[in-house]
């Protein structure tokens, strides 16, 4: 759709009581939208997938009392006030894509469980924002083509971003170095070690490296060699 909606956009909705919205798909682009919705229901919403590449309010994948697991929200050339993959009582294996020039304002969370697990934010390209980032488990950037000094993904609220720097991702031939991730109010990095993660093919070489403001680490910076 292309157009100025002011109410939500659905993939899918019901409101039966055990009702369930999965597999839909919505697609927006151009205009301005309010909300936008994958799937909604009481049961469970899951397995939804929404592409925005517009002004929103709130984008969510699948939103449910229930569960709200397997959503899957790409935004490119965007700017919403907030993202999550899934808004539920469980919300595990959500993907969030960002996709370049992906401007959040707010939030950006894999699921509205601090408990979830396996969701993952997938960064391409580069000039992407967030306000804040959240319940994010894994994280994937891929620099294919970016120019050195580039930053594909910047968190710009004061709190401080979360990152797991074991299931933490980088891959493409770049030009060096580029920021993969950079939060000026700091980076907690969990199983960080001090040691930079280099890895080792027949053909390519990459690096992830951090860099510290104070003490604290404030970006993620990236190597890739072919």
């Amino acid at each position: 759709a292309s157009a100025n909606v002011t109410d939500t956009v659905y993939g899918g909705y019901t409101e039966a009581a055990n009702g369930r919205a999965t597999g839909n798909e919505v697609t927006v682009t151009g205009g301005t939208v309010h909300d936008v919705v994958g799937g909604e229901a009481k049961g469970e919403a899951s397995g939804n997938t929404v592409t925005v590449s517009a002004n929103a309010n709130t984008v969510t994948g699948g939103r449910s009392t229930g569960e709200a697991s397997g959503n899957i929200v790409n935004l490119a050339n965007a700017t919403v006030s907030s993202v999550t993959g899934g808004e539920g009582a469980t919300t595990n294996n959500n993907t969030i894509n960002l996709n370049g020039n992906a401007q959040v304002t707010g939030t950006l969370a894999g699921g509205s469980q601090a408990n979830g697990t396996g969701n993952t934010l997938n960064v391409k390209g580069k000039d992407n924002k967030a306000g804040t980032i959240s319940n994010i488990q894994n994280m994937n950037f891929d620099a294919t083509g970016l120019a050195k000094g580039d930053t594909m993904l910047e968190a710009t609220g004061a709190a401080q971003s979360d990152v797991d720097w074991t299931t933490l991702r980088a891959s493409g031939t770049a030009a060096k170095p580029l920021t993969l991730l950079k939060n000026d109010s700091g980076i907690n990095l969990a199983g960080y070690t001090g040691a930079a993660k280099s890895e080792t093919t027949d053909t390519t070489e990459t690096n992830i490296d951090v860099r510290k403001t104070g003490g604290k680490v404030t970006e993620i910076t990236y190597e890739g060699y072919r």
